[in-house]
Protein backbone atom coordinates (compact mmCIF):
# COMPACT_ATOMS: atom_id res chain seq x y z
CA UNK A 1 0.00 0.00 0.00
CA UNK A 2 1.36 3.26 -1.10
CA UNK A 3 1.51 6.21 1.40
CA UNK A 4 -1.50 7.96 0.31
CA UNK A 5 -3.71 4.58 0.73
CA UNK A 6 -2.59 3.74 4.22
CA UNK A 7 -3.62 7.57 4.95
CA UNK A 8 -7.08 6.64 3.48
CA UNK A 9 -7.27 3.68 5.03
CA UNK A 10 -6.13 5.22 8.55
CA UNK A 11 -9.46 7.38 8.32
CA UNK A 12 -11.82 5.27 7.27
CA UNK A 13 -12.90 4.54 11.15
CA UNK A 14 -13.38 8.18 11.67
CA UNK A 15 -14.87 8.86 8.63
CA UNK A 16 -17.45 6.56 9.49
CA UNK A 17 -18.41 7.06 12.74
CA UNK A 18 -21.71 9.31 12.34
CA UNK A 19 -23.02 5.79 10.20
CA UNK A 20 -21.46 3.52 12.98
CA UNK A 21 -23.45 5.38 15.33
CA UNK A 22 -26.75 5.36 13.56
CA UNK A 23 -29.83 3.13 14.02
CA UNK A 24 -29.32 1.86 10.65
CA UNK A 25 -26.18 0.24 11.56
CA UNK A 26 -26.92 -0.38 15.22
CA UNK A 27 -30.36 -2.40 15.10
CA UNK A 28 -29.38 -4.75 12.42
CA UNK A 29 -26.06 -5.47 14.13
CA UNK A 30 -27.89 -6.19 17.85
CA UNK A 31 -30.27 -8.56 15.94
CA UNK A 32 -27.44 -10.26 14.01
CA UNK A 33 -25.27 -10.26 17.82
CA UNK A 34 -28.64 -11.58 19.43
CA UNK A 35 -29.02 -14.84 16.75
CA UNK A 36 -25.08 -15.53 16.98
CA UNK A 37 -25.18 -15.58 21.03
CA UNK A 38 -28.31 -17.43 21.32
CA UNK A 39 -27.37 -20.03 18.42
CA UNK A 40 -23.62 -20.30 20.53
CA UNK A 41 -25.74 -21.11 23.77
CA UNK A 42 -26.75 -24.70 21.81
CA UNK A 43 -22.50 -25.64 21.85
CA UNK A 44 -20.66 -27.23 23.51
CA UNK A 45 -17.51 -25.29 24.76
CA UNK A 46 -15.41 -27.04 22.02
CA UNK A 47 -17.70 -26.11 19.37
CA UNK A 48 -18.04 -22.06 21.03
CA UNK A 49 -14.78 -21.96 20.51
CA UNK A 50 -14.30 -23.01 16.58
CA UNK A 51 -17.55 -20.65 16.15
CA UNK A 52 -15.94 -17.92 17.32
CA UNK A 53 -12.82 -18.72 15.35
CA UNK A 54 -14.88 -18.78 12.24
CA UNK A 55 -16.59 -15.78 13.35
CA UNK A 56 -13.40 -13.88 13.48
CA UNK A 57 -11.67 -14.65 10.57
CA UNK A 58 -15.03 -13.65 8.54
CA UNK A 59 -14.73 -10.39 10.30
CA UNK A 60 -11.16 -10.09 9.23
CA UNK A 61 -11.61 -11.31 5.78
CA UNK A 62 -14.85 -8.42 5.51
CA UNK A 63 -12.95 -5.63 7.23
CA UNK A 64 -9.88 -6.13 4.87
CA UNK A 65 -12.56 -6.26 1.68
CA UNK A 66 -14.08 -2.80 3.37
CA UNK A 67 -10.86 -1.54 4.05
CA UNK A 68 -9.69 -1.76 0.01
CA UNK A 69 -12.79 -0.53 -1.23
CA UNK A 70 -12.65 2.31 0.44
CA UNK A 71 -9.63 3.08 -0.43
CA UNK A 72 -9.96 1.84 -3.82
CA UNK A 73 -13.20 4.43 -3.60
CA UNK A 74 -11.47 7.45 -2.62
CA UNK A 75 -8.52 6.73 -4.78
CA UNK A 76 -10.54 6.12 -7.91
CA UNK A 77 -12.77 8.82 -7.06
CA UNK A 78 -9.75 11.38 -6.89
CA UNK A 79 -8.57 9.99 -10.50
CA UNK A 80 -11.79 10.54 -11.59
CA UNK A 81 -11.84 14.71 -10.58
CA UNK A 82 -8.59 15.09 -11.69
CA UNK A 83 -9.55 13.69 -15.54
CA UNK A 84 -12.99 15.75 -14.94
CA UNK A 85 -11.26 18.91 -14.27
Amino acid sequence: MTALENCIADSMEESMQPYIRSDEYQKPKAAINQKIIAFRKGLSEAQQKEFNQIIDSMDDVHAKFTSKAYVYGVVNGIALREQIL
